[in-house]
């Protein structure tokens, strides 16, 4: 934990992990929210659409994050998520509850998210030494699972004596704290000159080539194919998480919902720990064996007949897949050159997130249709897909581990 010597990342990991507080109790309470307003997973599923849709387009963005300050991004969004926010309770309070001006609410939230998550991971190179970039993503995302896990874990208690107005207040008061700690982030007089040196040359056709050379790094280079099953699993999971609280009332009580995204959180967490421990082995090997261990994991869970076993072991099939986010984030935090960072890292969300709003209206859709335990079913058995796809491919199962990866075909 050599990183933790160093003030931006204290100043970073504070800022990220105070948004991240409000933030967990936002996540599990929105989608509950709107069941409840509802009670129809076609609208939890269209939530999930309106939190991804403007992701979808972050590629338009990573030219601008580029060239821009990452600090000021980091202040800048988080004041405006504060007053976004603020809208809920105060519609709450007038007694405005409107599932579409919740829909709207997190829609425009998610639209500022995409500046901001760009410039949290692109900063990360720019503040510490490239050697402590893993152990700095599994620590903040272990810190991140470990406040999901609190949150969830007590949200039944939570939403029954605070209740959703209060949650969406105590959220907008976690952006504004998180834009204190991001203010103390300083850049290097020779970074700060840089920027601004930058910023002078903005125009459309500096954009349109900037955009053009990011597009055509993520295109020509490994990157691309090292994707696309990481689209497939996010559109998978987002439309799982959207019928959640369905399948905790076909489990037998809505208060389940709770305890499956504990379970989730702790899966994911124990993912983000280990994490470290297999980044030297071989990326293909790792992204053939850990998928198909989720499905193993997860399809057992729906077979055999205990409640509370499912919980466990379906929360046991998210650490191969927590692992997994964690090695796909540092392979490209590390392989990627710097300059070009910002725009590669948009332009891969941007693919990441195409999937999540069909993936999320259609398991509303199928769940509405036909069961939650059969969308389950569904999910669980997908994942058999994606470790078969790394294995078939060639490119794909020869991977080697992420000191010695090169994702630009022509090196």
């Amino acid at each position: 934990m050599n990183f933790i010597k160093e003030n931006n990342a204290k100043y970073l990991l504070a800022g990220r992990t105070t948004s991240s507080l409000g933030d967990s109790l936002y996540q599990i309470a929105v989608i509950w929210y709107i069941y409840e307003l509802t009670g129809n997973t076609i609208f939890t599923g269209i939530a999930v659409a309106c939190i991804a849709i403007p992701q979808v387009f972050n590629f338009l963005f990573g030219p601008f994050i580029d060239l821009a300050d990452k600090r000021k991004i980091l202040i800048n969004s988080q004041l405006i998520q504060f007053f976004i926010m603020a809208i809920i309770p105060l519609a709450i309070i007038l007694n405005f509850e409107n599932v579409y001006l919740v829909l709207v609410v997190i829609t425009l939230l998610a639209f500022v998210e995409n500046f901001q998550g760009t410039a949290e991971m692109s900063i990360v190179p720019l503040i510490m030494q490239k050697k402590n970039i893993g152990a700095f993503n599994s620590f903040n995302n272990s810190l991140q699972e470990i406040i999901s896990l609190i949150i969830t874990g007590t949200f039944s208690l939570i939403i029954l004596y605070v209740g959703i107005r209060d949650i969406y207040l105590f959220n907008a008061i976690t952006f504004l704290l998180a834009c204190l700690f991001f203010t103390k982030i300083k850049y290097g007089s020779s970074k700060n000159k840089a920027v601004k040196n930058k910023l002078k040359k903005i125009d459309l056709s500096a954009y349109k080539s900037n955009l053009k050379e990011g597009m055509s790094y993520f295109i020509s280079s490994k990157l691309l194919i090292i994707t696309i099953p990481f689209m497939f699993a996010n559109g998978l999971i987002s439309g799982i998480s959207a019928i959640l609280p369905d399948f905790a009332n076909f489990l037998g009580s809505s208060k389940y919902y709770g305890f499956l995204m504990f379970a989730i959180s702790v899966g994911l967490l124990l993912g983000s720990i280990i994490s470290p421990l297999v980044m030297k082995f071989k990326i293909g090997t790792i992204f053939i064996l850990l998928p198909l261990a989720t499905s193993a994991i997860w399809l057992t869970a729906l077979l055999q007949p205990f409640v509370v076993l499912t919980f466990i072991l379906f929360g046991l099939s998210m650490v191969p897949f927590g692992i997994m986010n964690i090695v796909f984030l540092t392979l490209n935090q590390n392989a990627v050159e710097e300059h070009l960072l910002s725009r590669v890292l948009s332009i891969s969300d941007s693919f990441l997130f195409i999937a999540i709003p069909i993936g999320a209206i259609a398991v509303g859709v199928i769940a509405s249709l036909t069961s939650p335990l059969l969308t389950m079913y569904l999910g669980a058995g997908s994942f058999i897909f994606i470790g078969l796809f790394y294995l078939l491919h060639p490119t794909l199962r020869n991977l080697p581990a992420i000191e010695d990866l090169k994702l630009y075909s022509k090196e």
